[in-house]
């Protein structure tokens, strides 16, 4: 007698994202702004923006821990705040992809990193987001920075490594880069200094920047006024290229 093995596929789907309808109000922690509720916390928790609905918002979950948050190409141009957030899981990442409407989107949320973070910025100068002075990075994980345009406005925390990858990022003091022991711009990525005053940290450039957000594949520039130094080490493993519009030292 033949016997026959039936095999059973089974297709999980993440219950863990959700997605923004802001059909109420700006309240993260309102139900009825979501798909599915208000979100809850995991290692693998999705949050998605992406529609420009309710574009200034307030997290007033308390304790949120997501593994991604993602605002989309239509999510308009936001102001987002409230508590802070923890990432941590498996590759956390933040996303700020809007190119709908012009306008930097401000992110004024307190970060805890318990692994690196992947931050993604806006496509554009014109849709660039700035991490505002409210929006402290802190914990032990380390900032990939891996497209788009971002500014760090605050004085952070963080101690893990800051690593270029791609596209632009901006920063005002030595305390914008928090307690990173190093800080790391590859090949085809490129940082803005925009305060005045020294940046004393161990600096490796790979080569030149990102031409398509400076119109120059220059590997870091000094923009606005007053004089910026890089006061720290500098190592090039490639050429690369240096500009200053407010004046920068390198020593």
């Amino acid at each position: 007698m033949k016997t026959i093995a039936l095999i059973l596929a089974i297709f999980v789907t993440d219950s863990n994202a959700q997605t923004w309808t802001g059909a109420i109000s700006g309240d993260w922690n309102n139900s009825l702004n979501w798909d599915s509720g208000v979100p809850i916390g995991s290692l693998t928790t999705a949050i998605h923006f992406d529609n420009a609905v309710q574009t200034t918002t307030n997290n007033s979950i308390t304790g949120l821990v997501v593994n991604s948050l993602t605002f989309g190409e239509n999510s308009g141009v936001r102001t987002t705040s409230g508590n802070a957030i923890t990432f941590d899981g498996t590759a956390p990442t933040l996303r700020l992809r809007n190119a709908a409407g012009t306008g930097i989107s401000s992110f004024n949320i307190p970060i805890v990193l318990n692994q690196t973070l992947q931050i993604e910025g806006g496509p554009t100068y014109a849709n660039q987001v700035s991490l505002s002075s409210t929006a402290v990075i802190s914990g032990t994980g380390g900032v990939r920075i891996v497209g788009g345009i971002t500014t760090f406005g605050a004085k952070n925390t963080y101690f893990g490594e800051t690593i270029l990858e791609s596209g632009g990022l901006g920063v005002y003091q030595t305390a914008s880069l928090g307690n990173s022991p190093s800080v790391t711009i590859q090949s085809g990525a490129s940082m803005q200094l925009l305060g005045a005053g020294n940046i004393d940290k161990p600096l490796t450039v790979g080569g030149e920047g990102d031409t398509a957000f400076f119109g120059v594949g220059y590997a870091m520039a000094a923009a606005g006024s007053g004089s910026k130094q890089w006061i720290g080490s500098v190592t090039l493993s490639d050429n690369a290229t240096f500009m200053a519009y407010g004046g920068m030292t390198l020593h």
